[in-house]
């Protein structure tokens, strides 16, 4: 994914503008990218003239600190391989670092380590 979302970056550089009758895609049945048009792809990123990105429920969500815990989030869409990107949601207690990734087993969720004094809300979304 890294790679298609490299790939897309150096084509839309080099694009002066996409108008409402272009279009771009990259395999978006299998879950790639499509650009310019109203058709969503089902596993990855939708760029339209409003520029929103879709991800499929299942790979999205929320967990919460337990003050200097290790938290288990199950999600059976994990791979060993997926990224996970996270960012809060609400602020609770004292951040002093960000959740940490700690664990990852494949189709059954990842485990995050939690600051000391950490109790905010935080949304993961699992990048495969």
């Amino acid at each position: 994914m890294k790679k298609i979302l490299g790939l897309l970056v150096l084509l839309l550089a080099a694009t002066p503008a996409l108008g409402a009758s272009s279009a771009f895609n990259i395999d978006a049945s299998q879950g790639g990218i499509a650009l310019g048009t109203t058709t969503a792809a089902t596993n990855g990123i939708v760029l339209s003239g409003t520029e929103s990105v879709t991800f499929p429920s299942g790979r999205k969500g929320t967990f919460t600190c337990t003050s200097g815990g290790t938290i288990t989030i199950s999600n059976t869409n994990m791979l060993a391989a997926s990224n996970v990107v996270i960012s809060l949601n609400a602020a609770g207690g004292t951040i002093s670092t960000a959740p940490a990734m700690k664990t990852v087993t494949a189709a059954t969720g990842f485990t995050v380590l939690c600051a000391t004094s950490d109790t905010s809300t935080y949304n993961y979304l699992i990048m495969n």
